[in-house]
C-alpha cells in the first residue's frame, strides 16, 4: 500500500543516499523550503517531491526517486500525480514550472503525464553543460 506524509530532511537525505539513478546529483538538498511530500510503499521511502517557491506567483515542481520505485512504478506515478494536483490546487501559485534534462526520457514522460507543457530549451542549463527543457502548468484563476 502506498501512503504519503509531509516530507522531512531525513526523507530527502534518504533519497539522495538511495537514488534511482545518478540524475539525483542535480537535485539540491535545500528543496524542503516549500511544500513537499514523501511517498512510501509498506513504510519504505520511494520518493520525495514538492513545490519550491521561486516568488509569490511561481514555484518549481520537483520529484526525486529511490530504486524502490521500480517495483510498482505505474501505481506510484498515479499517487504522485494526485499529490502534485493537491499541492497545486492548495497553492496560490499561478505558474508551476519544472526543468527536465533533455537526455532523461523517463523524466520527460513523467512530467508530461503530470500535465505539464514544454515551453522551451534551456541551453547549457546544468553544471555538466547539458541542456534542459522548461515545462509549465498555468493555474487558471
Amino acid at each position: 500500500m502506498i501512503e504519503t506524509r509531509p516530507a522531512t530532511q531525513y526523507d530527502l537525505d534518504f533519497v539522495h543516499l538511495n537514488p534511482l539513478d545518478d540524475q539525483i546529483k542535480f537535485c539540491p538538498q535545500s528543496l524542503l523550503a516549500g511544500k513537499a511530500v514523501t511517498a512510501l510503499y509498506h513504510g519504505v521511502i520511494f520518493s520525495v517531491g514538492g513545490l519550491f517557491p521561486l516568488h509569490s506567483g511561481c514555484a518549481e515542481a520537483w520529484i526525486a526517486f529511490t530504486k524502490d520505485v521500480l517495483d510498482f512504478k505505474i501505481q506510484a506515478l498515479w499517487v504522485l500525480r494526485e499529490e502534485m494536483e493537491k499541492m497545486i490546487a492548495r497553492s496560490d501559485y499561478k505558474r508551476i514550472q519544472a526543468t527536465i534534462r533533455t537526455d532523461y526520457p523517463k523524466a520527460i514522460e513523467m512530467i508530461e503525464f503530470f500535465g505539464f507543457s514544454r515551453e522551451a530549451t534551456l541551453r547549457y542549463y546544468f553544471p555538466d553543460g547539458k541542456d534542459a527543457y522548461i515545462y509549465s502548468r498555468i493555474k487558471e484563476v
